[in-house]
């Protein structure tokens, strides 16, 4: 959803991947995007790109990362991509064990109704959206619907000072896995 996101918002994209299910391959289909063949090609990673986005499962001995790393690409998790696209916007994160989809449908389908254009990204399909992630340079507000492992996965040393959603349970707990409502240092994975 990505992929399709930055084609929409004009730029030239191209991937790999070991294996795509659907929705994600019928859109990339439709849209051109869908690789010709699954697998790695380091002959693809060449250093007219821009950058590299990577997939949360890509592996370190990954052929592709690594010519793209003796080549000297940027790469970019996908976190740290989308901190890039949005630090100059409002990111309202909502997080949590339970209901994060359910409450990011609920702020998208009201400011929907109310005609207010967002950005978002969000981790499933919701009626009456076309994709999982809409980037643009206009909007300067985006509710994320999110997970811990993607939110950790931040730059170290970069702020994201969201404004968090969580409920008061998971606020206070003291699990690794739940994100209370402060500000946020975190890792590169």
């Amino acid at each position: 959803n990505l992929a399709l996101a930055l084609q929409f918002k004009g730029f030239e994209i191209s991937g790999s991947d070991d294996a795509i299910f659907e929705p994600s391959k019928s859109r990339l289909a439709k849209a051109g995007l869908h690789p010709e063949m699954m697998g790695w090609f380091p002959e693809k990673i060449t250093d007219d790109l821009d950058g590299i986005i990577l997939g949360m499962h890509a592996k370190e001995d990954n052929p592709e990362l690594l010519q793209a790393m003796e080549l000297g690409i940027r790469i970019y998790s996908y976190p740290e991509f989308l901190y890039e696209q949005t630090k100059n916007k409002t990111r309202v994160v909502i997080a949590g064990s339970h209901g994060k989809t359910t409450i990011t449908s609920m702020v998208l389908h009201v400011l929907n109704y109310w005609e207010k254009e967002v950005d978002y990204m969000i981790g499933a399909q919701l009626e009456g959206f076309d994709t999982m992630v809409h980037l643009t340079e206009e909007n300067d507000f985006m509710p994320i619907s999110s997970f811990s492992a993607s939110i950790r996965a931040l730059p170290i040393g970069r702020t994201l000072n969201p404004i968090i959603i969580a409920s008061e349970a998971e606020a206070n707990s003291t699990s690794d896995s739940v994100i209370a409502p402060t500000p946020l240092w975190m890792m590169l994975t």
